[in-house]
């Protein structure tokens, strides 16, 4: 096996380097203090914490199992929204050039939603006053969508023969994250199945998704359940 050479725009480094993504993770880590503050004076603050971490790891599972859905859709390849349009194109440019990500800062494509989410959240916090709990929530959905674009690399390393960090590698093999032959198939023509980027309900989401016809507008509900805005709206309310 070849070692990964991080000297090459290996996410895991070259992520930290951009000054886009350096603010990204300053502003997480200024919404994550944000949220512990109010643990502080919480009655059950491991409760709080809890749910907030998993809220964060439902919100990012369906989250990005609903982009990857949606975008790999044919029919946004003809969307009359450039911007959607765009997105498609680069999304399924990646099933025909997987081996391409490997030379690429492969976190950089989550920035606009990164800063959407940030934006919004911190809009909802100043407007409504959001709790800590909704606050952690909206943190530890970035965290746990860079830990899942992060492995997503590593799935591509791995099955390009290339030595990974051992705790993904190790992750990866006992099913905490999805493993490279997992994703494998999901760059096996049709490319109609395993989109998802963590190990959470990925498989009821396409069952649902198939029995519903597998159609492109069962997908765009999808993505509209799962996106951003509905999520910092659902946490303001819920959480």
């Amino acid at each position: 096996m070849k070692t990964l050479d991080i000297s090459c725009p290996d996410p895991c480094a070259a992520a930290l380097q951009t000054v886009p993504q350096s603010i990204s993770y300053a502003l997480v880590f200024l919404c994550t203090c944000l949220g512990l503050t109010g643990l502080v004076t919480s009655s059950n603050w491991t409760r709080d914490l809890s749910v907030a971490l998993l809220a964060g790891y439902l919100y990012t599972d369906f989250w990005m199992w609903g982009l990857h859905c949606w975008l790999d859709r044919e029919e946004n390849m003809k969307s009359r929204w450039s911007y959607v349009k765009s997105l498609a194109e680069e999304f399924q440019d990646h099933h025909d050039h997987p081996s391409d990500l490997i030379g690429s800062n492969h976190l950089a494509s989550i920035e606009a939603s990164s800063f959407l989410l940030i934006a919004l959240a911190y809009g909802a916090a100043i407007v409504v006053g959001t709790s800590s709990v909704a606050k952690l929530a909206m943190s530890s959905m970035l965290l746990f969508g860079s830990i899942a674009g992060l492995n997503h690399y590593y799935c591509h390393a791995r099955n390009h023969k290339l030595v990974i960090p051992s705790l993904f590698h190790r992750a990866q093999d006992i099913g905490l994250l999805p493993s490279h032959i997992f994703h494998k198939r999901h760059h096996t023509a049709p490319f109609d199945t395993n989109w998802s980027f963590l190990c959470g309900f990925g498989k009821v989401f396409e069952f649902l998704h198939a029995r519903t016809g597998a159609t492109y507008t069962g997908a765009t509900i999808a993505f509209v359940l799962c996106c951003p805005f509905t999520t910092v709206l659902t946490s303001t309310c819920l959480l």
